[in-house]
């Protein structure tokens, strides 16, 4: 197994390699099924560099007497004291110095897709009361090296693991 992981990496590296020879970027579907139940929250964070477009499909709606679990998703307050840029947005951002967009209610069907880059910042809000959980599938369309990403020079680096899927 260990053999068949390296060189796998190995032949993902020699793809990418010449791609980028040729200016040509590879985008691979990655999805996985998630169930999620009460406690459960994300803090505010960004995904990972190489996850190109983010996408959420809800699988269930949840029961009348849950609360939370939605996705919420913020900018970034525009302040003296807290000026980014492209290169020194965080991966996971100060709470002060974000702003909630929008709060997205999990429903059965419901799809969530966005460009993921240096300040696509999101959340999930915490899960009180809930019986059924979260049943969700996560994922999107991403680069399967990290010889290149989306954010070159972003100041916080995450890198999307494709060996996890």
């Amino acid at each position: 197994l260990l053999i068949l992981r390296i060189l796998d990496t190995f032949w993902r590296v020699c793809i990418a390699l010449i791609l980028k020879l040729f200016n040509k970027t590879p985008l691979i579907p990655l999805f996985d099924y998630s169930f999620a139940n009460c406690g459960y929250t994300r803090e505010i964070h960004r995904d990972s560099d190489s996850r190109v477009i983010v996408a959420l499909l809800f699988l269930n709606t949840l029961d009348s007497e849950a609360h939370g679990g939605e996705l919420e998703l913020y900018g970034v307050k525009s302040t003296n004291n807290n000026t980014y840029s492209e290169s020194t947005y965080p991966a996971q951002p100060d709470p002060e110095h974000c702003k909630l967009l929008y709060s997205i209610k999990p429903r059965r069907g419901r799809l969530v897709m966005f460009y993921n880059q240096f300040n696509s910042y999101h959340a999930v809000s915490k899960m009180i009361k809930s019986s059924s959980g979260r049943h969700f599938i996560y994922g999107g369309f991403t680069i399967p090296s990290s010889l290149t990403t989306t954010f070159g020079n972003s100041k916080d680096k995450f890198r999307t693991e494709v060996t996890m899927y």
